[in-house]
């Protein structure tokens, strides 16, 4: 069963489109390295469109399982492959407003 890794932050107005373009440039390096993404079942980047705050970001993670996202987790850190993309994190998103959980899936209707 899937796990969803979920993170939300606000992206300053004057960063949001240096940081959807990096965004973007991740998005293209998962489908050029579909090998090193194996255990990413889906990723999604939400906009807040409507209420709530402007700019504000929910990043949605699909794993095959918890041990996936502990696999790939590494490679965000210092010296890991996609170190370059969690550094943008640092650079362009408020640090007090970012939260990441871990969500499984209790009913579903498709």
């Amino acid at each position: 069963m899937s796990i969803f890794s979920v993170g939300t932050y606000y992206v300053k107005p004057e960063n949001r489109n240096k940081f959807l373009a990096t965004m973007e440039k991740l998005r293209k390096h998962m489908a050029k390295n579909k090998k090193m993404f194996r255990g990413v079942k889906s990723w999604r980047l939400y906009s807040q469109m409507y209420g709530g705050t402007y700019t504000a970001f929910i990043d949605v993670w699909e794993f095959d399982s918890m041990a996936a996202l502990e696999k790939l987790e590494p490679e965000w850190m210092s010296g890991g492959k996609l170190e370059q993309f969690g550094d943008v994190y640092l650079k362009l998103v408020k640090g007090s407003t970012m939260s990441w959980s871990i969500w499984n899936p209790v009913l579903q209707y498709k």
